[in-house]
Protein backbone atom coordinates (compact mmCIF):
# COMPACT_ATOMS: atom_id res chain seq x y z
CA UNK A 1 0.00 0.00 0.00
CA UNK A 2 1.55 3.29 -1.04
CA UNK A 3 1.60 5.99 1.63
CA UNK A 4 2.05 8.78 -0.92
CA UNK A 5 0.48 10.00 -4.14
CA UNK A 6 3.42 8.92 -6.27
CA UNK A 7 5.80 6.03 -6.44
CA UNK A 8 3.81 3.33 -8.21
CA UNK A 9 6.26 3.15 -11.10
CA UNK A 10 9.25 3.08 -8.72
CA UNK A 11 7.84 0.21 -6.68
CA UNK A 12 6.88 -1.69 -9.83
CA UNK A 13 10.41 -1.32 -11.17
CA UNK A 14 11.93 -2.46 -7.87
CA UNK A 15 9.64 -5.52 -7.77
CA UNK A 16 10.38 -6.34 -11.40
CA UNK A 17 14.11 -6.24 -10.67
CA UNK A 18 13.68 -8.23 -7.45
CA UNK A 19 11.61 -10.91 -9.18
CA UNK A 20 13.20 -11.09 -12.62
CA UNK A 21 16.76 -9.75 -12.42
CA UNK A 22 18.25 -11.03 -9.16
CA UNK A 23 21.80 -10.05 -10.13
CA UNK A 24 20.69 -6.40 -10.06
CA UNK A 25 18.65 -6.46 -6.85
CA UNK A 26 21.25 -4.53 -4.87
CA UNK A 27 20.80 -1.59 -7.25
CA UNK A 28 17.16 -1.19 -6.20
CA UNK A 29 16.99 -2.66 -2.67
CA UNK A 30 19.24 -2.15 0.32
CA UNK A 31 19.64 -5.89 0.68
CA UNK A 32 21.72 -5.77 3.86
CA UNK A 33 19.08 -3.71 5.67
CA UNK A 34 16.40 -6.05 4.33
CA UNK A 35 18.28 -9.11 5.62
CA UNK A 36 18.83 -7.46 9.02
CA UNK A 37 15.08 -6.86 9.30
CA UNK A 38 14.20 -10.45 8.39
CA UNK A 39 16.84 -11.73 10.82
CA UNK A 40 15.47 -9.54 13.61
CA UNK A 41 11.90 -10.73 12.99
CA UNK A 42 12.93 -14.36 13.14
CA UNK A 43 15.39 -14.11 16.05
CA UNK A 44 12.84 -12.29 18.21
CA UNK A 45 9.87 -14.41 17.04
CA UNK A 46 8.21 -11.26 15.70
CA UNK A 47 5.46 -13.18 13.93
CA UNK A 48 3.33 -10.11 13.22
CA UNK A 49 5.80 -9.36 10.45
CA UNK A 50 6.89 -10.64 7.01
CA UNK A 51 8.12 -13.96 8.41
CA UNK A 52 4.51 -14.88 9.18
CA UNK A 53 2.13 -12.22 7.84
CA UNK A 54 2.74 -10.08 4.76
CA UNK A 55 2.61 -6.74 6.54
CA UNK A 56 4.10 -4.47 9.21
CA UNK A 57 7.03 -3.06 7.35
CA UNK A 58 7.66 -0.12 5.08
CA UNK A 59 9.80 0.31 2.01
CA UNK A 60 11.40 3.73 1.77
CA UNK A 61 13.24 4.93 -1.32
CA UNK A 62 16.41 6.78 -0.36
CA UNK A 63 18.56 9.36 -2.17
CA UNK A 64 20.53 6.52 -3.81
CA UNK A 65 17.33 5.25 -5.47
CA UNK A 66 17.31 2.10 -3.36
CA UNK A 67 14.40 0.90 -1.29
CA UNK A 68 15.03 0.28 2.39
CA UNK A 69 13.11 -2.16 4.56
CA UNK A 70 11.90 -0.42 7.72
CA UNK A 71 10.44 -2.53 10.52
CA UNK A 72 7.16 -1.30 11.95
CA UNK A 73 4.87 -2.44 14.76
CA UNK A 74 7.11 -4.63 16.92
CA UNK A 75 4.87 -4.82 19.98
CA UNK A 76 4.13 -8.51 19.37
CA UNK A 77 7.65 -9.97 19.49
CA UNK A 78 8.61 -13.09 21.43
CA UNK A 79 5.82 -15.18 19.93
CA UNK A 80 2.91 -13.20 21.32
CA UNK A 81 1.26 -13.03 17.87
CA UNK A 82 0.23 -16.53 16.89
CA UNK A 83 -2.18 -15.99 13.99
CA UNK A 84 -1.10 -18.29 11.18
CA UNK A 85 1.47 -20.14 13.27
CA UNK A 86 1.08 -23.85 12.60
CA UNK A 87 2.89 -25.07 15.72
CA UNK A 88 1.69 -24.60 19.29
CA UNK A 89 2.65 -21.15 20.47
CA UNK A 90 4.51 -22.21 23.57
CA UNK A 91 7.69 -20.77 25.01
CA UNK A 92 9.56 -23.91 23.96
CA UNK A 93 8.03 -23.68 20.48
CA UNK A 94 9.18 -20.09 20.10
CA UNK A 95 12.66 -20.92 21.43
CA UNK A 96 12.94 -23.67 18.85
CA UNK A 97 11.47 -21.69 15.96
CA UNK A 98 13.38 -22.59 12.83
CA UNK A 99 15.48 -19.80 11.32
CA UNK A 100 13.87 -20.91 8.06
CA UNK A 101 10.40 -20.30 9.48
CA UNK A 102 8.09 -18.27 7.35
CA UNK A 103 4.45 -18.98 6.89
CA UNK A 104 4.11 -17.66 3.36
CA UNK A 105 6.13 -19.87 1.03
CA UNK A 106 5.05 -17.71 -1.91
CA UNK A 107 6.27 -14.56 -0.17
CA UNK A 108 9.24 -13.77 -2.39
CA UNK A 109 10.65 -11.16 -0.03
CA UNK A 110 12.03 -14.12 1.96
CA UNK A 111 12.13 -16.99 -0.54
CA UNK A 112 14.42 -15.27 -3.02
CA UNK A 113 16.73 -13.97 -0.32
CA UNK A 114 17.26 -17.42 1.21
CA UNK A 115 17.72 -18.95 -2.24
CA UNK A 116 20.84 -16.82 -2.78
CA UNK A 117 23.83 -18.46 -0.99
CA UNK A 118 25.50 -15.14 -0.14
CA UNK A 119 22.31 -13.61 1.24
CA UNK A 120 21.53 -16.81 3.13
CA UNK A 121 24.96 -16.64 4.81
CA UNK A 122 24.37 -12.99 5.66
CA UNK A 123 20.97 -13.88 7.13
CA UNK A 124 22.47 -16.49 9.46
CA UNK A 125 25.38 -14.21 10.38
CA UNK A 126 22.91 -11.45 11.29
CA UNK A 127 20.82 -13.84 13.41
CA UNK A 128 24.01 -14.97 15.17
CA UNK A 129 24.98 -11.35 15.84
CA UNK A 130 21.54 -10.54 17.24
CA UNK A 131 21.64 -13.60 19.48
CA UNK A 132 25.22 -13.06 20.70
CA UNK A 133 24.98 -9.31 21.24
CA UNK A 134 21.42 -8.99 22.53
CA UNK A 135 19.92 -12.26 23.70
CA UNK A 136 22.54 -14.68 24.99
CA UNK A 137 23.79 -14.05 28.49
CA UNK A 138 27.49 -14.36 29.13
CA UNK A 139 28.80 -15.33 32.54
Amino acid sequence: ELESDYGYEDIRNMLDTFNNYPASVEEVLNIDRHIWALSYDNALANLDAPVNIAHNYYLYKDMNNRFNHIIWDVNLCFGTFLNGVGTPGTLAGMQQLSPYYHNLSVFQIIEKVLANPTYKNMYFAHIRTIMEENITTHH
